[in-house]
């Protein structure tokens, strides 16, 4: 199996789009952030580090809480691509509706010309999952088969209030 399999899941994109969604908890929070570095190098060797998205939404803290690891390679700069961080509280929803559904916008776009995005949480489920099945709608998926394909790639929203959002910003 290749590494990034192994950590990173696969999001079924539609087709003609040439980028790949990848879902995943805090690297380093359960696998040694050395297997979480293999993946995201796996991929980057495939389509280079300016295709390469690392979507954080977590807040600071709770990455130095969570994964120190996972801190001190970003801060030693090991994870080459671009990174954006868009902080969502554990088990919470976006406090701006505007700026979140900006950010899907360019994400979804950036998806459909090649960029490989993973998308990372605290454990890679609910606010990881809100934002995949956002994607998928920006991208004109209807918002339940959204929500299945990010089941099946085993994300998807947490409380009704992460449900809601897609709904409310793309339904």
């Amino acid at each position: 199996m290749d590494p990034y399999n192994a950590i990173f899941r696969q999001v079924q994109l539609p087709q003609g789009c040439k980028g790949r969604l990848f879902l995943t908890g805090m690297p380093g929070r359960y696998q040694d952030i050395q297997h979480a570095l293999e993946a995201w190098n796996k991929l980057k060797a495939e389509v280079g580090k300016e295709r390469m998205l690392m979507l954080s939404l977590v807040e600071e803290g709770e990455i130095q809480r969570r994964s120190p690891d996972y801190a001190k390679s970003i801060r030693a700069g090991l994870w080459e691509g671009a990174r954006l961080s868009c902080p969502i509280p554990d088990f919470g929803v976006p406090a701006n509706d505007k700026t979140f559904r900006e950010l899907i916008v360019d994400v979804a776009t950036m998806l459909g010309t090649g960029t490989n995005v993973v998308i990372h949480c605290g454990a890679g489920i609910g606010r990881t999952g809100m934002a995949a099945v956002c994607i998928l709608a920006a991208m004109g998926v209807p918002i339940k088969d959204a929500t299945i394909a990010v089941r099946a790639a085993g994300s998807g929203p947490e409380t009704p209030e992460q449900a809601a959002v897609a709904t409310r910003m793309f339904g």
